[in-house]
């Protein structure tokens, strides 16, 4: 057997005897999670919450969770400042925003955060492999697959030349998501970019949109997007404008394709980060993980409704064709 197969076996082995000891031992346990939605029960939420259940910890048993969905970026500074106040087990944040507020509080207990663009780039880890510090977690890689979705979109629709990009100013990551979408210049295209803050933008960002006359949209990976995501699929189909997504959800409910990690895994993955670092494990040490495999998804029902076309090849490189 080799070393790391030995490593596995043992990691695996003693975050089994954690789990039937902390079933057994009574003790609740604390999490404190922030991020940007607006609901406890969305199913991110469900599926992090489930994995913890499904390793014996369990809402209501032994097992507290104070959920802060915070939808406006201004409120985040003190909703991690309570959090961070109220003493949890573990401190867990979604997405970049909320992992930097929890941070900045200078807290020393371990923060875990999931849904991570670049945890090195908006500061909370030293490196992937050694993080460092007390925080570590599962980044998704969504800056880095930002030129990627760029020339997914202009394979499908290789004439449109103005395409929408929707941004967060002020995003920790707002500056490297500009960085990769200069790739689109190479390809001779014309970026216009649509701001939103918080979900009450998003009416105001669509009709920016119809004014600029973009020829196709990127619905960023944004809390405020896939709050009002509804909205932007009827957009994009009312009006016949290509749009790609991050989310197989997004393409699932209507969307015309998607490119990226499967959210769910992803929640579930951190779930597991949460579970070792209960058992004792010191977060600096604990290797951000990356995703393994990132899902191309293309809807040709939505395709056929606004007049798109896929190539072959792009359909035969697809994960999933929804009919």
């Amino acid at each position: 057997m080799r070393r790391r197969e030995v490593i596995a076996l043992l990691g695996s082995a003693a975050a089994w005897s954690f789990e039937a000891s902390a079933q057994q031992s009574g003790k609740e346990y604390r999490l404190g999670i922030l991020t940007g939605q607006l609901r406890s029960d969305d199913q991110d939420t469900v599926a992090f919450l489930d994995e913890l259940r499904r390793s014996g910890f369990e809402e209501g048993r032994n097992l507290r969770v104070d959920y802060r969905g915070i939808h406006n970026p201004d409120q985040l500074k003190s909703a991690a400042a309570e959090l961070a106040a109220s003493r949890p087990d573990v401190l867990v944040s979604f997405g970049s925003l909320a992992t930097v507020a929890l941070k900045a509080t200078g807290t020393t207990l371990p923060i875990v955060f999931g849904q991570v663009g670049d945890p090195i780039a908006i500061g909370v880890v030293e490196s992937l492999p050694r993080p460092g510090g007390n925080v570590t977690g599962v980044t998704n890689l969504l800056v880095d697959l930002a030129a990627k979705q760029i020339q997914l979109l202009h394979e499908v629709v290789p004439r449109a030349s103005k395409i929408g990009v929707v941004t967060q100013p002020g995003h920790p990551l707002d500056k490297a998501w500009h960085e990769q979408y200069r790739a689109a210049a190479k390809l001779g295209l014309n970026l216009v970019y649509l701001p939103v803050r918080e979900p009450g933008d998003v009416p105001a960002m669509l009709d920016e949109a119809q004014t600029a006359k973009v020829e196709a949209l990127i619905s960023s990976p944004l809390f405020p997007l896939w709050v009002r995501r509804r909205e932007v699929i009827n957009f994009s189909a009312h009006h016949r404008v290509p749009t790609l997504y991050n989310w197989m959800q997004e393409a699932r409910e209507g969307g015309l394709m998607s490119y990226g990690p499967d959210p769910l895994f992803h929640a579930r993955r951190t779930a597991n980060y949460v579970i070792k670092v209960l058992a004792g494990a010191d977060p600096g040490t604990l290797p951000v993980e990356q995703p393994t495999k990132l899902l191309f998804i293309l809807n040709l029902r939505t395709a056929r409704t606004i007049g798109v076309e896929f190539p072959p090849t792009l359909l035969a490189r697809a994960d999933e064709v929804i009919e």
